[in-house]
């Protein structure tokens, strides 16, 4: 949205490819593409002025945000020289995939954590499937509230006032949803849908009140 700062003339637009011409030494001409409006920012230095940010997606390797690789990040309207456009099922098809190579980075690192985890000897002394299956006897001797389980599963409340919880994401650009709500009985029901383009997903899981 535009206000009395706003520049005559502004060099980008959403779609807009660009270079980076300004800025991290690191990110000066990486190829980017405008994905959307981040706002106006307003620097520290004296006189400063409010400026308009974009939000860009790199086009090429990532980009150098606070010392950290990253595929996105925001950056003034001035740092930035237009050199096509792009349409907006492409910069769509653009941030799936890099949503995508996050996804993949993350279950890699998770994977990594969980190997030198059974690779480390426990209390007992047990490594590798040994120690898996003494963790699982633990786990087959204690139970937690279903709440409880759903909490730590990164379920929050739905925003309705009552006990329901909900959990949304996305994997490869499709919209996921959960739904966890208990019955008179305190069990819960757990929905989960997946939409498509040309489809719908629904399933439907019943939990006891105390899970073991």
């Amino acid at each position: 949205m535009m206000d009395s700062h706003t520049p005559e003339q502004l060099r980008c637009g959403m779609g807009s490819m660009a270079v980076i011409v300004r800025g991290r030494a690191a990110n000066i001409g990486k190829l980017v593409v405008v994905t959307g409006e981040y706002g106006y920012v307003t620097h520290s230095a004296p006189g400063s002025r409010s400026l308009l940010h974009w939000n860009v997606e790199s086009l090429g390797g990532q980009l150098d945000v606070g010392g950290q690789p990253a595929w996105r990040c925001h950056t003034p309207d001035a740092t930035l020289r237009p050199v096509g456009s792009m349409l907006p099922a492409q910069v769509q098809a653009v941030m799936r995939e890099h949503h995508c190579m996050a996804f993949d980075a993350v279950a890699g690192e998770l994977a990594k954590i969980i190997n030198d985890h059974y690779a480390t000897p426990d209390d007992a002394g047990l490594t590798g499937e040994k120690r898996m299956q003494r963790e699982e006897l633990n786990w087959l001797l204690d139970t937690v509230p279903a709440a409880q389980v759903l909490a730590e599963a990164g379920f929050e409340p739905d925003g309705n006032g009552g006990e329901g919880l909900k959990w949304t994401g996305q994997h490869r650009g499709v919209p996921i949803r959960f739904d966890a709500f208990p019955d008179l009985l305190g069990d819960w029901c757990v929905s989960g849908c997946l939409r498509t383009s040309r489809t719908v997903s629904m399933v439907d899981v019943w939990l006891s009140a105390d899970i073991v």
